[in-house]
Formats: structure tokens, sequence, C-alpha cells
């Protein structure tokens, strides 16, 4: 790199050297987003398939446009900023004094780091709800909270039945399951309230003085004069003559981490307490199809961070020609995420959607350090240097680098912290952790891994030939 002006031999001499790193960064980051999309859901595919897009063709341009950029106009110095360049420089060359005598010290802190997050994470719980990721003080959580302490509920749990004989549903045994059933909802934590069609009944039942229904006859001729009557919302519990009938109970959403048990016990009581023969019944309603929905899509998340690991691992092992040195090449990489997971776990925070999402991109972007490395040791192995020769080569020339692009791409991520979303300031502060802890992990902890290893069996091979 040229500090006072710069020429076509300069500029071709720095891409000659760079376009393999840039290359292999730019495939693990949309590796990253792209395994995005076996999440299944279509907002997120869009996102990962024009976000992963999008990367490969900022590296083309960059490797066709920016050489011709930079060869327009008159030489002149390169303008630095002192503070910038001397905290770069005491990085860089205290990540080499450590390479070349590495202390058990930096091997211990990372090993007692790693034991920190974990144990952190040991506290983190899977609980997804359908208005996640908004801050408290947003409007739209003060109007739900005005909804709730009225007495309403925005969500509802509707146990949909079907008979193929409309009488059915006029027995009176098909009464006294709805009933018992209507008990069981409102006895539920989430629940607020239930309406179906014994509620009517009895309704009316008690505007008329008599006693609640308890005969074909007498539930058929209450269900005519409420068909008569038409009160608001009857039509849509009792329709027995296209053989359906609904339970609808309104309900909050109180995550998945207690909406998910108390889904269970509905289940096992139907289990326990089906409806008559002939009769089925199946739950549905907002809250329920949302959070097999969460579900669904929490595998979808889990299912594209392991095909992201892999991926990358897999590209890390071809390009060192070694399964072992791709292994030890992932150790900088994982450690991001244990620094996120015990953040995670230190805070309170959940295991939903968004916190998934955020870990495949960070680990997309945290391997690029390590990529930058491992391209120019390879390089230098592959001239004849050395592993401890080539290692301190990598770290004088591509540290710079690795400093400048984590300070950067940290700080754009720190900005989302002031976003209303909790999902934005989560990405924010969530990937801006992870960056700062591969910087570091990369320039003082893959080192000495490399040194310590055994040197990848292929690259010595290439030397020796």
């Amino acid at each position: 790199m040229i500090r006072q002006g710069r020429s076509v031999d300069a500029i071709a001499r720095a891409f000659a050297e760079l376009w393999r790193s840039c290359l292999f960064t730019s495939l693990t980051t949309a590796l990253g987003f792209g395994s995005l999309a076996v999440s299944g859901v279509a907002i997120v595919v869009e996102l990962a398939l024009f976000t992963a897009l999008a990367i490969v063709l900022a590296f083309a341009c960059a490797m066709v446009v920016l050489p011709l950029l930079l060869d327009l106009g008159a030489e002149r110095a390169v303008r630095e900023t002192a503070w910038l360049e001397r905290l770069v420089a005491v990085l860089v060359d205290r990540a080499r004094a450590h390479a070349r005598r590495p202390s058990v010290v930096g091997l211990v802190a990372a090993v007692l780091f790693s034991i920190a997050a974990l144990t952190g994470a040991t506290r983190l719980r899977t609980n997804a709800s359908l208005v996640d990721d908004v801050r408290p003080d947003h409007p739209l959580m003060r109007d739900l909270r005005w909804i709730e302490d009225v007495g309403l509920a925005p969500f509802s749990i509707a146990l949909w039945l079907r008979a193929d004989d409309p009488e059915t549903l006029t027995a009176p045994e098909t009464y006294a399951w709805m009933t018992r059933t209507s008990a069981f909802l409102r006895g539920g934590e989430p629940v607020r309230g239930v309406v179906g069609p014994t509620e009517y009944f009895e309704s009316a039942a008690r505007a008329l003085d008599l006693p609640p229904p308890s005969r074909r006859e007498e539930v058929a001729q209450l269900g005519l004069l409420l068909d008569m009557a038409a009160p608001d919302g009857f039509d849509d519990v009792w329709r027995p003559a296209e053989g359906q009938a609904r339970l609808v109970a309104d309900a909050v959403d109180l995550g998945s981490a207690r909406m998910d048990p108390y889904f269970a016990a509905l289940e096992a009581h139907l289990a326990e307490d089906p409806p008559p023969p002939g009769v089925r019944v199946d739950v549905t309603g907002t809250l329920r199809l949302s959070h097999v929905a969460l579900a669904d899509i929490l595998s979808g998340f889990g299912t594209s961070l392991v095909l992201a690991f892999f991926a990358v691992f897999a590209l890390l092992s071809w390009l060192l020609r070694s399964v072992w040195q791709g292994l030890l090449a992932m150790v900088p990489n994982l450690l991001p995420l244990l620094a996120m997971l015990g953040a995670m776990g230190a805070l309170g925070l959940d295991v939903k959607p968004s916190t998934l999402l955020v870990f495949s991109v960070a680990l997309g972007i945290a391997v690029d350090d390590t990529l930058h490395l491992v391209g120019r040791l390879v390089e230098r192995r592959r001239l004849g240097d050395a592993m401890d020769a080539a290692i301190d080569d990598a770290l004088r020339t591509s540290g710079r680098a690795i400093v400048l692009t984590s300070l950067v791409i940290g700080a754009g991520f720190a900005v989302l912290v002031t976003s209303d979303f909790r999902f934005l300031v989560l990405v924010g502060a969530m990937t801006a952790l992870a960056v700062v802890t591969a910087l570091v992990a990369d320039l003082f902890v893959y080192p000495v891994l490399l040194r310590r290893g055994a040197p990848a069996p292929a690259l010595v091979g290439q030397v020796q030939a």
C-alpha cells in the first residue's frame, strides 16, 4: 500500500493481492445471508436471496469498477487520521508480538470467556410472540395494553366443530360436551372470555326464564329463536344446517414459553374428553396458528444457522486443504457466537426468530477477518515461508485492513441501537459485539492456534513442490 501518491502498478498490485480474500469473504457473507432462504418465511427468503445477490454484485463491481475509479484524477497524498492510525498500529503490533511469543494467559482467558458465555447461555429460553421486538413504550404496545386492561383480547383461540349429520350438533351429549369444553377454555391463563353456542343458548334461556336446554328439541327451538333474533356473532359460532359450530376464546399472547404448555394441555384435554361420535374438532384461531408458524420459523432459522456453519467450515477446509486447519479456523468464528449467547443470557433475552436470524448474519460477517488472514497465510506458505513467518506477514499486511473493516462494520451496525424496534436494536448490538469479538479472536487467538496446530499437509506438499 502506498502512502504518497498512487500509480497503475500500485493499483494492479493491490488488487492482485486482495482479490482472493475479497472473493472468499464475499462468498461467506453471501452464504450467511443465503442460508436464511431455508427458513421458509417469504419475507426472509426474499431478504436472503436479494442480499446474497447484492453481495456478489458488489464484489464484481469492486473488482471491475473500483480500479478504474482509483485511476481517475490527479495523484495526491493520502490523508490519514493520526489517532486512528495509532490505534490500528498498536493493535497490529500487539497481535504480532503475541503471535511470536504466545502467552498461556491469552488462551486461558479465551477458555474462561467461553465457559462464562456458555454459563450465560444456559439461562436462555425459547419464547416468541405475535407482536415481538417492539419497545414497551411504542404506541402499538400501549394500544394493546389498553385493549387488555379494559377486559378485551386482541387474539383468539377457536375450536372448530364439524359434523357429517347436522342433527348431531343439537344432540344433548354434544351440548354437554361444548359446555364442559367452554369451561376448560375459560380456566386457561391466557383466556379472557369464551363465546360459543352454549353461551348464547343459556343467555336466551335466562331471558325466557327457562332452564338450560337438555333435550334435542329444546336446543333446536332455542336455536330457531336466536336465528330470528339474529344477535351479533351468533351466526359465526352456530351453523347447524352446515354441520358447523365454533367455540371462540378471546386470549392474550403470553409468549410461546407459556402458550405452548397451554396448547399442550388443551390437546390433552381433548384427547381425554373427545367430542361425541360423528363430531370432529380442530384447534385453530389466530393465536394457535401464529404459534404453529413461529415454531416452524424457529426450526427453519435453526436449520439455516447449521447450514451456514457447515458451509463456512467446508469453504475454509477447502481453502486450507485440510479439515484440521478448517476446524482451527472455525474457533475464532465460534467465539463471537458464544459471546452473543452469553450476552443474551445475561440480559435475559429470549431465543426467537429475530435472534436466530442475527446469528446467521453475524457468522457470515465475522468470518471475513479469518478469511483475510487465511488468504495471506496460504499465499506466503506457497511461496515457501515457514509457519511463524507466514503468520507474522499475514498480520503485518492484512491486520490493518482487518481492524479498519471491523471498526467500520461494527460502528455501522451499532447505529441500529437507536431504533424503536427491538429487532433492529438486537441486530445492531449483537452484530457489533460479534464483529469486535471476531476481531480480537482473529488477532490474538487464531495465530496462536496456528502455531500450536499441525500445518496443513497439502500446503506443506505445495511448498516442497
